[in-house]
């Protein structure tokens, strides 16, 4: 098995398909391999090439979206004194990017979500910003920074999931919107850890 023949991604990806298409309608726990493999006309030995169980397809799915959150907060600085409105503005579009580029696959796992994927969420938002701070702040390893790590990665959290489940705004007004807001917080962060 070569997971990079174009008939493999082609398979896996028609399984992710049905597999979100089902979970749009269903609740995870009633869901069921045959149902998946029924709606992307693979066999469940083909589908066991690909993933072991569905909580594996789910947690990669899960995987994906928080990878490309995390690849969009890769810290764009070396040093805090670099930090300014337009790094800020990059910031926040980058937050947007992972959105917008998993759209369809994020309102999917927040509508269905119980509180796991938000909690995974803010996590991935929340260990990103420490980890960049620590490269460039020595305040960043202690305990009233991770006090305003926490505090940040949830209002992101909160925003992104509400504007998923019930705002009216289109991506780029709620941009606006966050890069407004956020840029106030991410002052306050800055002025704590620079003294």
């Amino acid at each position: 098995m070569n997971k990079n023949d174009l008939r493999f991604i082609k398979t896996e990806e028609n399984i992710v398909a049905s597999f979100l298409k089902i979970l749009e309608k269903e609740d995870f726990s009633v869901i069921t391999i045959t149902e998946i493999c029924q709606l992307a006309r693979c066999s469940r030995n083909t589908f066991y090439l690909h993933y072991q169980t569905k909580d594996e397809l789910m947690n990669n799915i899960v995987n994906e979206v928080l990878l490309h959150l995390s690849d969009e907060l890769d810290n764009r600085v070396t040093n805090i004194g670099q930090i300014d409105f337009q790094v800020t503005d990059l910031y926040i579009k980058g937050i947007i990017e992972s959105v917008k580029k998993d759209l369809n696959t994020l309102k999917i796992l927040v509508l269905k979500d119980l509180g796991q994927f938000r909690n995974q969420y803010a996590d991935t938002i929340n260990k990103t910003f420490i980890k960049n701070a620590g490269k460039i702040s020595e305040k960043s390893n202690t305990e009233e920074y991770y006090l305003i790590t926490a505090y940040l990665s949830h209002a992101i959290t909160g925003f992104i999931f509400y504007w998923i489940q019930s705002s009216n705004l289109t991506l780029e007004e709620a941009e606006v919107v966050l890069l407004k807001q956020h840029s106030a917080a991410i002052e306050a962060s800055l002025y704590f850890l620079k003294n």
